[in-house]
């Protein structure tokens, strides 16, 4: 069984999160205590998730790296520096000032 990690103040960014699984994703994270970002094409169904849970959208399509680059921008003085706890865990989890550019081998 795995332990179950102390989230509470801790940020991330949910792709997907207008709905299904991400929003589902995004909603169990915030009952968690977890700032989340939807990141999402979909901005109507998407900011309403945010404001549902208390987070804050980005338009994304995670297809375009520049879209992608834009919405952390965004989104960067939301995101907690709490995150570099879970460098090694989740190896995406920086925002660009944390100085990772690429994931942790």
């Amino acid at each position: 069984m795995l332990r179950a990690m102390e989230l509470n103040g801790t940020s991330a960014i949910v792709t997907g999160a207008a709905s299904g699984l991400g929003e589902a994703t995004a909603r169990e994270l915030a009952r968690a205590g977890v700032h989340v970002v939807i990141a999402d094409l979909n901005e109507d169904q998407g900011k309403e998730v945010a404001a549902d849970i208390g987070g804050h959208f980005a338009r994304t399509d995670v297809t375009d790296e520049e879209s992608v680059q834009a919405a952390v921008a965004a989104v960067s003085s939301y995101i907690t520096p709490a995150a570099d706890r879970y460098q090694s865990t989740f190896p995406y989890l920086a925002t660009p000032h944390d100085g990772y550019d690429t994931p942790s081998s």
